[in-house]
């Protein structure tokens, strides 16, 4: 036997079952006016077919049939179909079957035979949708509050760290203030400046912190940064990079160090042998990327006060703030600085 019509969505549903079809006749005339969509079954097989293609808020069932008996049906509608709401329609008259069936079954209401249409089945039918309305609403309710309540941690979160942030970059101010005020204490002039100028251009830029970002992205800002500075227009860049994947690391922070050392290479160096290595490679579980300026010529860094002084100072900075490493090198005739920063291979 199958559903009076299609099934409305927001438009509540009961489904009757039962093998007797005077019975299903009886029930579908006198709930043939009611606001909600019914369907009839005359088997446990035929009503867990329409269960299947159709959402039904109530299911209205008989207790003996043949093959599959209510019982077992309404097992199956529990385990598959939690929220829809139970109702037995039997002759069963022993307590203990009564029982039973309730407690196994997770039944809203038992209905004996004979019953009473208006005061008896339609009253428990349009309770049982009620109860039906409200487990959905608060699903509903539970589903919102819990999308709201991961949007506020989301929030939270990102304030914290935000707030972490924020107090890192204060912390960074602070340690470049203290340089700068030792350097003055020094009579430094030439480490003041650059601390000065450092302290500037980190408070304009305030750097981001930890992120995960693609080496060549990085690389490619890095030349950047270099070509678009007439001063280096016919220096030689080299970008040596073995590592493809994505890392993890301060991107903000590695573009200001490259900046700040660009800026204390000595005037007389401009364009007169100038040759710039950006390395990328493996090193363990890590990514290693190195930021090399060669000085081609005999002459360099170490007669100059104002380079010596500031590369002092990058040391301290780069060490201490910026999470790298500074070193100076001269061997032989040649000459050069480096930056090199540690990151984490991302995990994606």
């Amino acid at each position: 036997m199958g559903n009076v019509s299609g099934n409305e969505q927001g438009v509540s549903s009961v489904l009757f079952v039962d093998d007797e079809a005077n019975i299903l006749s009886s029930i579908r005339r006198a709930v043939i006016d009611e606001k909600y969509v019914s369907y009839f079954a005359g088997s446990g097989l035929e009503a867990l077919g329409i269960m299947e293609k159709n959402e039904i808020s109530v299911i209205v069932t008989d207790m003996r049939m043949p093959g599959m008996d209510g019982l077992q049906l309404l097992k199956i509608v529990k385990e598959k179909y939690p929220n829809t709401v139970k109702i037995v329609l039997s002759g069963y008259t022993q307590l203990s079957q009564v029982l039973a069936t309730v407690n196994q079954a997770d039944i809203f209401n038992f209905i004996a035979k004979p019953w009473d249409m208006e005061t008896e089945l339609k009253y428990v039918i349009d309770k049982a949708l009620e109860h039906y309305q409200l487990k959905k609403n608060e699903a509903q309710l539970k589903e919102k509050l819990e999308i709201r309540n991961m949007a506020y941690q989301n929030v939270l979160k990102k304030m914290e760290f935000n707030a972490n942030h924020r107090e890192r970059q204060l912390q960074h101010i602070r340690k470049i203030n203290k340089l700068l005020l030792e350097s003055i204490e020094r009579i430094d002039d030439n480490e003041s400046k650059f601390l000065a100028m450092l302290l500037n251009d980190y408070i304009e830029k305030l750097p981001g912190g930890a992120d995960e970002f693609s080496v060549d992205k990085l690389v490619e800002a890095l030349k950047i940064l270099v070509t678009a500075d007439p001063l280096y227009s016919s220096a030689t860049c080299k970008v040596d990079n073995v590592w493809q994947g994505g890392v993890c690391g301060n991107y903000d922070l590695i573009q200001l160090a490259v900046a700040s050392l660009l800026k204390i290479i000595p005037a007389h160096h401009y364009g007169k042998g100038l040759y710039i290595q950006i390395s990328v490679k493996e090193k363990e579980d890590k990514v290693v990327l190195d930021f090399t300026i060669f000085f081609l010529d005999a002459d360099g860094i170490y007669k100059d006060q104002f380079s010596q002084h500031s590369y002092q100072a990058m040391e301290k900075v780069i060490s201490e703030i910026m999470g790298g490493k500074f070193t100076a090198l001269r061997k032989d005739e040649k000459q050069s600085i480096q930056l090199e920063f540690i990151l984490e291979k991302s995990q994606q």
